[in-house]
């Protein structure tokens, strides 16, 4: 079990987890704002990890955008996920990557799913090599 701790300080709510330290509040990281954050921390580690262990050359940037309910509560409805991938990879290993870490491995991802429609985009050096939502895969690109 994971513990989390938070105490008031001020108008920062200070958060402790075994792993580091946040501060939540009005000029500060907001609640749901983690929630993509962990979205796009667990799926990045993911892929970084599978090309690693695959022993690509390669940079990682990811981007996560979502919209929410206009309504209480405002839950993430769409979230988009871009990946950028640069350098020695070919396209299928991204594409595999990228699928294991949404399909299997992520769990921030599986979580979000059951509220969100989760869309993705590869680029690949610069070029779409996939495109799909979560549990589909829509555009496979031309592959190697």
């Amino acid at each position: 079990m994971v513990e989390v701790k938070m105490k008031k300080s001020g108008d920062v709510l200070e958060v402790s987890t075994p792993s580091g330290e946040v501060e939540l509040g009005k000029d500060r990281l907001k609640p749901m704002e983690l929630m993509l954050v962990a979205l796009g921390g667990c799926t990045a580690m993911d892929v970084d990890s599978i090309l690693t262990k695959m022993r690509y050359g390669f940079s990682l940037a990811v981007e996560v955008r979502g919209r929410r309910r206009r309504e209480h509560p405002r839950v993430y409805t769409d979230i988009e996920i871009l990946y950028r991938i640069d350098g020695d990879v070919p396209e299928r290993a991204a594409q595999r990557a990228v699928s294991l870490s949404l399909n299997r491995y992520c769990s921030a991802s599986a979580m979000l799913s059951n509220s969100a429609r989760i869309s993705y985009r590869v680029l690949l050096n610069g070029k779409e090599v996939l495109k799909g939502e979560k549990g589909k895969v829509e555009d496979q690109g031309e592959g190697d």
